[in-house]
């Protein structure tokens, strides 16, 4: 289990394979990603990879990270309900596609992606309705 902050970002910065796969797999509490999330903004990237983070700190992410952490969210296949519904909205047509792409999108999120502007998300969602 990571114990602080300061774990953490030490794990995730290391040159060490076993210390950055720790930063990946081991867990932590709610206080520490909270702290790592309302303090260091560079950090979510580092968060939203980890494999443990609980649904909180998922949605904590979404609404602080940019579009590069939304996207490593829309990622995840375990992911509670109301964030395939928030990030098949997104602003950003990129996270909208990794949703689209994400096995576990609930079918009507998919059959709302079929309608999307980005002709890139559209097409990932009508090959995911298709090949289901």
């Amino acid at each position: 289990m990571i114990e602080s902050a300061e774990r953490f970002k030490a794990l995730s910065s290391s040159q060490d394979e076993m210390d950055v796969n720790r930063s990946l797999f081991d867990s932590a509490s709610l206080d520490v990603w909270m702290e790592i999330i309302n303090c260091d903004a560079a950090r979510h990237l580092d968060v939203a990879q980890n494999r443990t983070i609980p649904d909180e700190i998922k949605r904590m992410l979404v609404e602080k990270g940019n579009p590069t952490v939304r996207s490593m969210i829309a990622e995840k296949r375990k992911l509670p309900p109301d964030l395939f519904f928030v990030l098949s909205r997104d602003s950003d047509s990129l996270v909208r596609q990794k949703i689209a792409a994400n096995a576990k999108t609930p079918p009507e999120i998919l059959q709302h992606l079929l309608q999307d502007v980005d002709g890139n998300v559209a097409r990932v969602a009508r090959y995911r309705v298709e090949n289901r």
